[in-house]
């Protein structure tokens, strides 16, 4: 599936109809390869309680689930999601994803990881805290369903003629970044005839 360079919108009034092209793509679902090259201005992404990732694979996305644990109670959950822009490429070509600023996605970003965890021991008893991390870096897949549209090449601007890249970001539709892990278990369930989804949707309600 290559990418749109535009789509053409028909508007009709009363007396005239006129035709206009967006640069914005249709929503599209692509296969990409995390790159090693960070976008300038991009920072190493920050995550909570001093948490690091590798500095051969530094993470460009981040699910960080706490678990605190007190006497007599159930433990309490929270998800932190960070994540910074970042370069993909496919048999296609180079694109840039854009998530959000300073480490914080953007409210329309939903990121969806399902690789193994690595657990953590933030505090011990009386009242533990553990965090499960998960990270996409470079040299993963990441599957990216939403909208593009086309921006220079940043790296490239010092030339005359800079070419144009499709750059992903949550600031012009809803934007779904998967690891592989988790795609392949949102194909799977897409796969299943409607009555095994209705089954498992009556047995673990």
């Amino acid at each position: 599936m290559g990418f749109f360079v535009g789509e053409a919108h028909y508007r009709r009034a009363k007396r005239r109809s006129r035709c206009y092209v967006s640069p914005v793509t249709l929503f599209h679902a692509r296969r990409f390869t995390v790159l090693p090259l960070a976008p300038p201005g991009s920072s190493t992404l920050p995550l909570p309680h001093a948490l690091t990732t590798s500095e051969e694979r530094p993470a460009v996305l981040a699910r960080v689930d706490l678990e605190e644990t007190a006497p007599w109670e159930r433990p309490r959950l929270t998800t932190i999601e960070r994540g910074r822009d970042f370069y993909v490429a496919d048999e296609a070509g180079r694109a840039l994803v854009r998530v959000g600023d300073e480490g914080r996605l953007h409210p329309d970003v939903e990121l969806h990881l399902a690789a193994p965890f690595v657990e953590h021991e933030l505090r011990g008893p009386p009242n533990p805290l553990r965090a499960f991390v998960r990270t996409v870096g470079p040299g993963d897949v990441v599957w990216v369903i939403g909208r593009s549209r086309l921006v220079t090449d940043r790296e490239a601007a010092a030339l005359r003629d800079a070419p144009l890249i499709p750059c992903f970001a949550g600031d012009i539709g809803p934007l779904h970044l998967y690891d592989d892990d988790a795609f392949q278990r949102l194909a799977a369930w897409h796969a299943l005839p409607w009555y095994r989804k209705l089954s498992l949707m009556v047995r673990n309600r």
